[in-house]
């Protein structure tokens, strides 16, 4: 931007390359000529503000779920020790499904957020962190099924 700022004659070109890496509205694109030189670099200094806050904030979303994840592997490992299987009697008590079930629906609710969230599109790109996306939904299903099965 800084060249824009500078360079004499304007160079429209440049402009129209920041633009459209900064996904100004076509509209404006479009209707360019009739901006002058300092509306221009005004907007360009803008739209770069609002996408560098969007950065910031979509950053800040994605370690909120990484930390609700490490959360729910904590608990989840807290309540399901390794050697509980063999000590678990049978049935299980209706605090322990109740326990069990919130840290499923926590787990659930993660996946949805994040399916929501601004890196869906990241983990839709990937193949291998869409797989441990599936892998993690099949998972959630195969327990609820389990619960539906068991609830007297």
């Amino acid at each position: 931007m800084d060249i824009l700022k500078t360079k004499e004659p304007f160079d429209d070109k440049l402009f129209l390359e920041l633009a459209q890496l900064l996904r100004v509205d076509q509209l404006i694109i479009n209707d360019h000529q009739r901006i002058d030189k300092s509306e221009k670099i005004a907007l360009l200094e803008r739209e770069y503000k609002q996408l560098k806050e969007v950065s910031e904030v979509q950053q800040n979303h994605t370690l909120k779920l990484m930390a609700d994840l490490d959360n729910i592997k904590d608990n989840l490992k807290s309540f399901v020790l390794p050697d509980r299987s063999i000590r678990v009697p049978d049935p299980v008590s209706d605090i322990e499904r109740a326990i069990m079930k919130e840290h499923l629906d926590a787990f659930d609710s993660l996946l949805s957020r994040i399916n929501k969230s601004v890196i869906a599109e990241l983990i839709r790109a990937d193949e291998e962190l869409q797989r441990s996306m599936s892998k993690a939904a099949k998972a959630v299903q195969k327990c609820r099924n389990i619960f539906a099965q068991t609830t007297p």
